[in-house]
């Protein structure tokens, strides 16, 4: 399973509460699904928004951000 879906940032700044129920329960849906089908590998792709503020160019050699504690 290749899992690129998310929440995009306008839909947090138009209602975060429904944006983070969406996520959560998408989420939580595609698990199940995946559970019952056997899915054994999942690859997640993530967004620009690993390398922290987007701000200026990001290349492929930026670093990553420190991960919140």
């Amino acid at each position: 399973m290749v899992h690129c879906a998310g929440v995009t940032d306008e839909e947090f700044v138009a209602g975060a509460p429904a944006a983070w129920r969406r996520a959560i329960e998408c989420t939580q849906r595609l698990a199940s699904y995946m559970q019952f089908a056997g899915v054994r590998q999942v690859v997640y792709v993530s967004t620009a928004h690993v390398y922290g503020p987007l701000i200026g160019p990001i290349s492929e050699d930026a670093l990553l951000a420190e991960a919140e504690a």
